[in-house]
C-alpha cells in the first residue's frame, strides 16, 4: 500500500513544480477530500458553521446532477460556502483549515514521485484512441 521508493525529495525546483503539477492532476480527488477534512474537523466548535458546511457540500451532487458543472459555478459556489461562514462567524477557523490543507497538499504532492503513475487523462484519451483506430 506505501511505497517507500516514491517518496523523495526533488532535485531542483522545476522538478518540484513538475510534481506539483502532475500530482495535483492526479490525486485532485484524494487532496479535494484532505482539504474538505481538515475543514469539516474546524468547524467541529462552530455547530451553526458545520450545518452550513455539510449542507453547502450535500449540494455540489445537486448542482452536477442538474447540469451545473463549470467552473465558474465551481467558484462562485465555493465563495458562497465562505461568505456563509464567515457569516456565522468561522471564517477565521475556515480559513487555517484551508490553509493547513493546502500545506498537507503541497508537501505530499512535492515529495511523491510520479515515475510510476498513469496520467488519467493521457490513459484515456491513448484508450479511446486506440478504441477509434483499432477496433
Amino acid at each position: 500500500m506505501f511505497n517507500c521508493h516514491a517518496v523523495s525529495l526533488p532535485r531542483n525546483s522545476a522538478e518540484a513544480i513538475a510534481r506539483i503539477s502532475f500530482n495535483v492532476a492526479y490525486f485532485r480527488v484524494k487532496y479535494l477530500l484532505i482539504v474538505l477534512s481538515f475543514l469539516f474537523l474546524s468547524l467541529v466548535w462552530h455547530p451553526k458553521s458545520l450545518k452550513v458546511f455539510v449542507f453547502m457540500t450535500a449540494t455540489w451532487p445537486l448542482l452536477r446532477f442538474i447540469g451545473l458543472k463549470s467552473t465558474v459555478v465551481k467558484i462562485a459556489w465555493s465563495a458562497l460556502t465562505l461568505m456563509l461562514l464567515y457569516w456565522k462567524g468561522a471564517a477565521l477557523s475556515a480559513v487555517v483549515a484551508l490553509l493547513d490543507g493546502a500545506v498537507v497538499v503541497v508537501v505530499h504532492a512535492v515529495v511523491w514521485q510520479t515515475n510510476g503513475l498513469v496520467n488519467a487523462r493521457s490513459t484515456t484519451r491513448t484508450m479511446t484512441w486506440r478504441r477509434l483506430c483499432f477496433p
